[in-house]
Parts: C-alpha cells; structure tokens; sequence
C-alpha cells in the first residue's frame, strides 16, 4: 500500500515538471492525448486554460517577395507572405495558422497599412499595391442580319460594337467611350 501512494505521488509531482508541445503535462496515462494539442499516445492532459499563460501581444512580419498586389486583391490572400507571431505572458510564442487572425484595412495605389488582429490584439504592416495597366481590348461586332455596304459611316457601326478592357490584374470592363 506505501510502495502505490509513494509512486502515485512521485508520478503526480513527476507530471508538472514535463511537458507535451510546449503544454504543462497535468497528469500521466498510457490511454490520454493531449487536451491542449490534440496529439495522440502523448500521454499526457494538458494543464486547463485557466492556469496557462495569457496573450500580451501579436507581431505581424510580411514578405511580400515578387507578389503583385492589385486594388481589388482579397485581403485574406496577403496571409501567403505574413507571420503572425503571438506572445504570452510567460515569455513563449507561437507563430499562429492562417485562419487563427483577421485582417482589415484597404488597399490603396502605393504603400497602404493592413491591420492584424488577433485575441483582442493588434499589429500592423505594410504593403505595396500597384494600379492596375490596360494590357488589351477586345472587340466584338454583332452584325446579326444587317447588311454592310461600302460608304456606311464608321459611327453607324458602334451601335453594334462591343468593346471590353482587359487590366493586368485579371478584371475587365466594358468601354462606351471611345473612338
């Protein structure tokens, strides 16, 4: 009965000294996984929310790289080249996924500031954002049953033109005004 209490104790103050990914291990058994990480045959349940550390901050770095980023660029698609760092009360960090912070802000022709939020904090970064460039026009004549003959003036023609802009950012608009 002595040898069970005195290994039941040396596991229980054995278990706070050790941890699973970084998570106070709580107690030790040989069919648990980790609450916290979720990872199985760690053997181990992490210590519960209300004794981990608490948030103090988040850090947001972005590489841009070679990326072209346009007015009409979705905010979410600059998560490819940001980390978002969080960092806790107890001197730990944890890079965080993609899906964990939000972003808000708009894009502006050169430089515009985007803003990260995460757990009630905020960072900020920079990114450059080029205008977009008329790269084409396409024409298309709708000439149905009509009969074209030589000398027709060219205006007459308009009516039946269609005339779309292509930009190097991929949208495309119709064009009215033109000659």
């Amino acid at each position: 009965m002595k040898i069970v209490v005195i290994l039941t104790l040396f596991f229980i103050l054995f278990s706070f000294f050790f941890s699973c990914e970084n998570h106070w291990i709580k107690e030790l058994t040989d069919h648990m996984f980790c609450e916290t990480c979720g990872r199985p045959n760690v053997r181990c349940i992490c210590i519960p929310d209300e004794l981990t550390a608490d948030l103090t901050g988040i850090t947001a770095s972005y590489n841009q790289g070679n990326t072209t980023i346009y007015l009409n660029t979705p905010l979410d698609n600059l998560k490819t080249g940001l980390t978002v760092t969080a960092a806790y009360s107890d001197s730990t960090t944890a890079i965080l996924s993609a899906s964990d912070y939000t972003l808000s802000g708009t894009l502006t022709v050169g430089t515009s500031i985007i803003t990260v939020s995460y757990g009630g904090q905020t960072s900020a970064f920079n990114v450059t954002v080029t205008a977009a460039a008329l790269t084409g026009i396409t024409v298309t004549y709708n000439q149905g049953s009509k009969t074209i003959y030589p000398g027709i003036p060219l205006d007459g023609l308009k009516a039946d033109l269609t005339v779309t802009a292509e930009y190097s950012d991929g949208a495309t608009e119709l064009v009215n005004d033109y000659t």
